[in-house]
């Protein structure tokens, strides 16, 4: 299942579940990984990952 989709399903269900059952929803998704050296050269050898990824 794709990032969009853990977010999208968080994002209409989680509200219906808690207001109709009390069931706390959540999700994690692992965000971007990549082992391409270049990739990881393009930053410093850091991994991009910040605010805008949550």
């Amino acid at each position: 299942m794709s990032k969009a989709a853990l977010n999208m399903i968080t994002e209409t269900e989680a509200a219906t579940a808690w207001h109709s059952r009390r069931v706390a929803m959540t999700t994690v998704d692992s965000g971007n990984m990549s082992a391409a050296p270049e990739y990881e050269d393009a930053f410093g050898g850091v991994r991009p990952i910040g605010w805008e990824d949550d």
